[in-house]
Formats: structure tokens, sequence, C-alpha cells
């Protein structure tokens, strides 16, 4: 008996290191060591960002029926829009925080910034903003945004008999899980005209 229940204490050890370092859904926040570390720079950051007095408009855009973009555009105290000379945009969703995209900003004139199909899931998605621009000003800002993905994101594409060809994702045209991927990278299923040439 004794024996048992340490066998079983031993087992439930062993399955909760297992969970907690390969469910992602259970992942920490990103860096966030990296970022309590350097979290007098991180404040300084701010501060200085607001006081260029420069507000971020950051909205999601729906780009395809299985995905949704990001579109975010800066401007100053005047609302002019603010040239953007270079930076980075890091997204992360919060059901699954170990999942950390980054979307290299261009040179944008007009202050606006793209980031089409970069939502493979809906929900509470983190957006961290460290853009630079042509002054050499950096500008940082973190805001939390929800993405709401069209009903046909979901929605089976063809009828499919209920005891159809089963793949790997699920029942064959049930748009089963798609999970997301990277900025420059190609999802063959995030739109119909991909999957035809």
């Amino acid at each position: 008996m004794i024996v048992g229940l340490l066998t079983l204490q031993v087992a439930l050890g062993v399955y909760a290191i297992v969970l907690a370092t390969s469910d992602e859904s259970v992942a920490v926040v990103p860096d966030y060591y990296e970022k309590a570390l350097q979290w007098d720079e991180e404040i300084a950051a701010r501060n200085a960002s607001k006081a260029l007095g420069w507000t971020a408009v950051v909205e999601p855009f729906s780009s395809s029926p299985l995905a949704a973009g990001l579109a975010i555009r800066v401007t100053d105290p005047k609302d002019q829009a603010v040239s953007i000379q270079s930076g980075r945009v890091r997204f992360y969703r919060h059901a699954r925080a170990a999942e950390v995209f980054v979307h290299e900003v261009d040179v944008s004139k007009d202050g606006r910034v793209r980031c089409p199909n970069c939502f493979r899931h809906g929900g509470l998605w983190q957006v961290e903003l460290d853009l630079i621009g042509n002054g050499g000003q950096r500008f940082v800002d973190s805001r939390i945004i929800e993405v709401a993905l069209t009903r046909a994101a979901v929605e089976p594409t063809e009828p499919v008999a209920p005891d159809g060809p089963v793949g790997q994702d699920g029942p064959v045209g049930q748009g089963g899980p798609v999970e997301p991927v990277g900025p420059g990278e190609v999802d063959e299923r995030s739109t119909p005209e991909a999957a035809g040439g």
C-alpha cells in the first residue's frame, strides 16, 4: 500500500513536469525574466515614448476566412503621420504565450504598418510595438487586443458525410485546427487561391 502511494506520487510529479514543460497553454509570459532584469530600462523607454506624444492605433482586420491581420497607425500630437524608419512588432496569444511572433517593420513614411494573416486564432492577443522614427526617436507601446475571426474560419468549406474520411486535423473539409505561422511564412490553407496555385 505504501509503495503504491509513493509510486502514485512520483507518477503525478512526472506528469506535472511533463505538463509544465510541454503544454504551451500553461507557459508563462515570454522573456519575463529578461524583462524583469531590464525593468528600469523598460520604464525609461515607456516614459520617453509618452513624452513624444505619439499615439498608436492598433486594430485587427479580416484578411482571409482563416486569418486576421494587424493594422497599426502612428501619429504625432498634431495627428500627423509619423515616418517610421524601422522597428518590430511582437505579438502572442494569451492562451499560447510560448508562441511569440515577430514582424519586422519596413520603412513607412505614412506611419502605417500592416501585418496581413498574422492571427490564425481568435482570442486575446498581446501586441508590443518597438518602433524607430526617422529622427531616431524610439517609441514603445504594449496593449491587449481582441481578435475575432469570421464564422467562416470554423465552418466546413464543403458538406461532409458524418462517417466521411478523417485526416490528421479532423474530418476532411471540416477546417481542423490551423496553427499560427510566423510572418513571411505561407500557410497553404489560409486562402482558397493558395491551394489552387
